[in-house]
């Protein structure tokens, strides 16, 4: 017959095995919640670079087209208003480019607060561009049309703007005036905004998660920090 003391020994055994088996099952669940958590952060973060980065490209690309067309333009008839200097441009924006902003939450700590203050002012500006390609692509096609009609095919060549400014409804002409002043605007001012949104992205993902764990968007160097020409004549 064992001993009380063998008994009792007996019993702690049990219960060290049996809280042991539970802690270790508990830590290594924990430790398995945390590799998750990480991956998924990984995954966000560098989700949102890319995002933001085609948001990014998609507005030097654009800005790139609108300067090529509007000195080719200027260039054949300087004497154009301000409100005819930018032609339309073909160019379709990817709308469904959102930064899921939910998925992002672990930034909001200490230092890192303010980089999503950056990127939901950069994801404004993004669709403010895409709202203004359309809708002064929209508007310059219905000018091209009364140009059309009042000059027949050659909407470019040698124009009497006296008579033709007349002839064109002065709500389409301001709204032009107004959305292009607009859109210049926004390509001039914006693109460091969006720039500096992507850098802090990427530096602070980087810092948070770690370098080799993150990517870098390389940005072609011959789109950035290329300004439009001054602003649009006013139309005489």
């Amino acid at each position: 017959m064992a001993s009380p003391d063998q008994f009792f020994l007996d019993i702690l055994k049990v219960l060290i095995g049996t809280f042991s088996g539970a802690f270790l099952a508990f830590f290594a669940n924990w430790l398995l919640r945390q590799s998750q958590r990480e991956d998924d952060q990984i995954a966000a973060g560098n989700l949102a670079i890319s995002v933001m980065g085609r948001m990014v490209n998609a507005f030097l690309i654009y800005k790139k087209g609108v300067i090529e067309i509007r000195t080719q333009t200027m260039s054949a008839n300087p004497n154009l208003p301000g409100w005819m200097q930018m032609l339309p441009i073909l160019h379709e924006f990817d709308e469904s480019l959102v930064i899921d902003m939910q998925s992002l939450t672990f930034l909001f700590r200490p230092g890192s607060v303010d980089v999503m203050n950056h990127i939901l002012i950069a994801q404004g500006k993004y669709r403010n561009l895409v709202y203004l390609h359309k809708q002064h692509f929209k508007d310059m096609q219905e000018l091209q049309r009364i140009l059309s009609e009042l000059q027949g095919d050659d909407q470019y060549g040698p124009i009497n703007w006296n008579f033709t400014v007349k002839k064109i409804p002065p709500h389409l002409a301001a709204r032009i005036e107004s959305v292009s002043t607009a859109l210049q605007q926004s390509l001039n001012e914006d693109e460091n905004t969006m720039i500096e949104a992507l850098k802090a992205l990427e530096k602070t993902l980087a810092s948070n998660l770690g370098k080799d764990r993150t990517i870098r968007i390389s940005l072609p160097p011959q789109l950035i920090s290329t300004k439009l020409v001054d602003e649009p004549t006013q139309p005489s």
